[in-house]
């Protein structure tokens, strides 16, 4: 499964009300779509991980349906503790 540690729901919610800008319809979604992953190009490009549904699913009961941005970096860490208990395999 794949994973974003910075949901992208939340990301852009988040980018949307620091900017001020409101959705209304598609049309609106793909003119600040550019500008969006321009400034969050790391966030949503890098900081993301392919998981075995297991752990996908264990990361979420942790963390929740839909993680706060703050929780990114527990949840990176997290991964890592898992891959050292599998030799890797998460």
């Amino acid at each position: 499964d794949f994973h974003h540690f910075y949901g992208l729901t939340e990301l852009l919610e988040t980018w949307l009300r620091m900017k001020n800008i409101v959705i209304e319809n598609e049309q609106d979604i793909l003119d600040v779509r550019e500008q969006f992953i321009g400034e969050n190009y790391d966030k949503v490009y890098n900081k993301a991980v392919t998981l075995c549904h297991q752990h996908h699913l264990r990361l979420h009961s942790i963390y929740g349906k839909r993680p706060k941005l703050i929780h990114a970096e527990k949840q990176e860490r997290w991964v890592e503790l898992q891959r050292e208990k599998n030799n890797g395999m998460v």
